[in-house]
C-alpha cells in the first residue's frame, strides 16, 4: 500500500515538474548580442505596445487622502479627493470624468 501511494505521488510530482519546465527559446527570442540590438528590441516593443494601447479606454479610479499634522497622533486624515473617469488613449493620454455632468471633465496629461 505504501509503495502504491509513493509511486502515485512520484508520478504526480513528475507531471507537475514537466509543466513547470521552461520552454526552449525560439530563434527570434534569443538574447540580443549587442547593446544596439537590445535598444532596438525595446523600442520595437514599446512602439508595438503604443499602437495596441490606442484601442483601449480603461476606467480610472483615483483616491487621494490628504494628511494634516496632529500633536498626539502624528498625521491624521485632513480631507480626500476622488476621481472616477475613463482614460482615452486614442490621441495621447486624456482623462474624461464620469462624475462631472457639465462637460468640463476632460483633462489632458
Amino acid at each position: 500500500m505504501r509503495k502504491a501511494a509513493f509511486a502515485s505521488l512520484a508520478l504526480l510530482m513528475s507531471g507537475v515538474a514537466a509543466f513547470g519546465a521552461p520552454a526552449t527559446p525560439k530563434p527570434s527570442e534569443q538574447a540580443p548580442r549587442t547593446m544596439d540590438e537590445a535598444i532596438d528590441r525595446v523600442v520595437t516593443n514599446e512602439n508595438r505596445l503604443y499602437n495596441s494601447i490606442k484601442n483601449y479606454s480603461p476606467l480610472v479610479e483615483t483616491y487621494i487622502q490628504n494628511l494634516k499634522p496632529d500633536k498626539d497622533l502624528g498625521y491624521v486624515p485632513g480631507g480626500d479627493k476622488y476621481f472616477l473617469g475613463r482614460a482615452d488613449f486614442s490621441k495621447g493620454v486624456s482623462l474624461v470624468s464620469l462624475s462631472e455632468t457639465n462637460g468640463k471633465g476632460k483633462k489632458n496629461l
